[in-house]
């Protein structure tokens, strides 16, 4: 089973909550920002294919204090990266520090970076063909959460439309106003100003 969190837009917790319930995950609770979550293999799967609502799943690797930066390097290396990552894949870092001592961000990434090499090896692809992994350390009162972002692009670009025009709504947000009008997919759906065919 991992620690997972689902991202969404502001405001639509609540509701992405209800959808993973219905998607048949562990416990789902709503935190600032998105839905944390236990899932195993299959289910993560299930959530990455069928949510409608989610921006994005991390899978969250470790919490630990950090207050030197030694102590980012060593506690990063010590996390558990195999099932993940490889030595042959591009590893992006983002930051976000508040009321933390470590409040460098850029600092702080090179020392993720630093200590992934030790985890994984010294020959850490810097570059690769393929997109890269993307690593968040979140720093808030000198306590860092480390996440790997497991589903790369936000998840309403995934690709199944491929027949595009420009539209002033977003999928994901589409898909929240048919959930919050209680549309459920077993009734007709009459949208007469239909635009590019978002909501549709």
């Amino acid at each position: 089973m991992f620690r997972l969190f689902a991202a969404c837009a502001p405001g639509l917790e609540p509701w992405l909550r209800e959808e993973l319930v219905q998607i048949d995950v562990g416990g789902p609770e709503v935190v600032n920002g998105g839905v944390s979550f236990e899932a195993d293999g299959e289910q993560l799967c299930r959530v990455a294919l069928h949510s409608g609502l989610a921006l994005g799943i991390r899978v969250r690797l470790g919490t630990f204090v950090a207050r030197r930066f030694e102590q980012v390097v060593r506690n990063v290396a010590a996390l558990d990266w195999r099932p993940w990552l490889s030595t042959n894949d591009a590893v992006e870092v983002k930051v976000t520090a508040k009321k933390s001592r470590l409040y460098h961000t850029a600092a702080v990434a090179e020392r993720v970076q630093e200590g992934l090499r030790r985890a994984l090896g010294p020959t850490l692809a810097k570059a690769s063909e393929l997109p890269p992994w993307t690593v968040h350390v979140r720093l808030v009162n000198d306590e860092c959460t480390v996440s790997l972002d497991v589903t790369g692009a936000p998840m309403y670009q995934r690709g199944y439309r491929l027949a595009t025009a420009k539209a002033p709504l977003r999928p994901d947000l589409a898909f929240a106003l048919l959930r919050v009008a209680g549309w459920r997919g077993d009734q007709a759906l009459v949208d007469p100003f239909c635009g590019a065919g978002t909501l549709c």
